[in-house]
């Protein structure tokens, strides 16, 4: 099953107003029936874009149902590479009820020849059961909610610190995306109020004949400076809550405006067939070998220096170093203590089975606890299912990307593999995540993911698609808690067009 789960991760930066309400209603005590009466409802067209080019559109709307609230997002993206472009349009569609609990989430994403969808349903047992449909294949698993069942988007937690009444109110907090299936860490802070002129409605230009700007309008707007799969954001909210604009150094910027403007300036039937000099590849060459390097340096051209949020990017790991836009990587070793690290609220996390890493489901703890045997140290049984996963599991670019139907049928897309390494590590209680960025081999950049596993030296690399246990110095890790697919990548790091300027080959 092609791209079943993973590709979802598209900057969900619109739909929400949900988790916001939740969090002040717990903080003052009020009981949480009744919430979902009194959304209000509201609607916005946002323009996607790189620098001076659109490359997508997302839309949404929030509304009350019968019973509970509704909110639908779509996405549609074109992501350009060295090869030639990719499209794909995603449509969420999220359904909550009394107490703004979540009953019911649909995603459907097409593009390019595939489609498919993915429900997931609450039972009476407080446990999610989620089928993903994908021409006649289907695959179905369980997986338990959280304690208090908070659906995050990012724009639920802007909604909130836009209203908040506190001018400095901080909000880090480790909710479910909806758009991957999986846990991830928001870190948000009010930085201070200011007004925006933005859009208010649009009008054709009886000279040109295209859409124009009719009427201007003053937005009273609070920025938030928060940080989302590790990478710095800029956003600013306006009185209702609704996002205007929001950056990233790395990708894609956000911006508010009238529905025809936002249409018409996005043309992805003539979007550029080729990227520009020095994009990277969307996907990595055929039938080239995976080259081994020792130690890699580029310089990160394309960057917005600009943003505040250049200044807040962190890109330190154990064997990344990040110097202005210079980045230097080097090959992954094995720390010499096994000491187990402390858990913190991201490590806790990323214990939890979910969605898209069902850890908790009985043939992934079966072949987990077949694989580690009487091992402990957390180094060795990563490396343990590390190399099952390499030998067991035959790397076949159309087989399945969930752990489950790759673990049954023994084979898995380059991506299926690296979710099956981490649904298996994850239920031997080993904290790991997904991360992804860039990958060079040997002539260009490709995007790439691979995971990472929490040890006493911190966070090592370790790419199952490749057989790498630790991983090389070849990658450099831009995001976390996402996996490589481009069309997911491209809103955060679409911006880069890494140059190297030294590269130490390996063995």
């Amino acid at each position: 099953m092609r791209r079943a789960l993973l590709a979802g991760a598209i900057l969900a930066t619109w739909v929400g107003s949900l988790a916001w309400l939740a969090a002040r209603q717990r903080a003052s005590g009020g009981q949480l029936g009744g919430l979902e009466d009194r959304l209000p409802p509201s609607d916005a067209y946002l323009a996607m874009r790189l620098g001076d080019e659109q490359v997508g559109i997302v839309s949404g709307t929030l509304d009350t149902v019968a019973g509970g609230a509704r909110t639908v997002e779509r996405v549609d993206l074109v992501a350009t590479g060295a090869e030639g472009s990719r499209r794909q349009i995603l449509a969420t569609d999220l359904r909550f009820g009394p107490g703004l609990s979540l009953t019911q989430l649909s995603v459907i994403r097409s593009g390019d020849g595939e489609r498919f969808r993915l429900v997931a349903e609450q039972d009476s047992a407080r446990r999610f059961t989620t089928r993903v449909m994908s021409g006649s294949d289907t695959a179905s698993w369980h997986w338990p909610s959280p304690p208090r069942a908070t659906v995050r988007t990012v724009a639920s937690a802007l909604r909130y610190l836009g209203l908040t009444r506190d001018p400095g109110a901080e909000l880090p907090v480790l909710l479910l995306d909806p758009s991957t299936l999986d846990w991830d860490v928001f870190d948000g802070r009010v930085v201070g109020d200011t007004t925006l002129i933005v859009p208010d409605s649009a009008a054709i230009d009886p000279a040109t004949g295209r859409w124009i700007e009719a009427r201007w309008d003053t937005v009273a707007a609070r920025r938030i400076a928060y940080t989302v799969h590790g990478l710095p954001f800029d956003a600013w909210v306006d009185r209702d809550g609704n996002l205007v604009r929001s950056a990233t150094p790395l990708g894609a910027s956000l911006v508010r405006s009238a529905f025809e403007i936002v249409r018409q300036d996005y043309r992805p039937a003539g979007q550029a067939s080729r990227g520009r000099p020095g994009t990277p590849r969307l996907a990595p060459p055929v039938g080239r070998d995976p080259v081994h390097v020792t130690r890699l340096v580029t310089v990160l051209e394309g960057a917005d220096t600009s943003l505040e949020a250049w200044r807040r990017l962190d890109l330190d790991t154990p064997f990344q170093t990040r110097r202005g836009d210079t980045l230097e990587v080097v090959a992954a070793t094995l720390p010499r203590t096994p000491e187990v690290p402390a858990m913190g609220r991201v490590e806790a996390a990323l214990l939890r089975p979910s969605g898209a890493v069902p850890s908790s489901h009985p043939l992934i703890e079966a072949m987990a606890r077949r694989i580690a045997g009487e091992g402990t140290d957390p180094a060795e049984v990563a490396r343990a299912v590390a190399g099952w996963v390499a030998a067991g599991v035959a790397v076949d670019p159309a087989g399945p990307d969930h752990p489950v139907p790759a673990l049954e049928g023994r084979r898995a897309s380059a991506a299926g593999r690296t979710a099956l390494f981490i649904a298996l590590t994850r239920a031997l209680a080993v904290p790991v995540r997904p991360v992804a960025g860039l990958r060079w081999d040997g002539e260009a950049f490709h995007y790439h993911g691979w995971a990472e596993v929490r040890l006493a030296g911190g966070w090592l690399p370790v790419d199952p698609a490749l057989g790498q246990f630790p991983a090389d110095g070849s990658r450099l890790r831009l995001a976390t808690g996402t996996g490589g697919d481009p069309l997911a990548l491209v809103p955060l790091i679409g911006r880069i067009r890494p140059r190297v300027i030294h590269v130490e080959p390996g063995r």
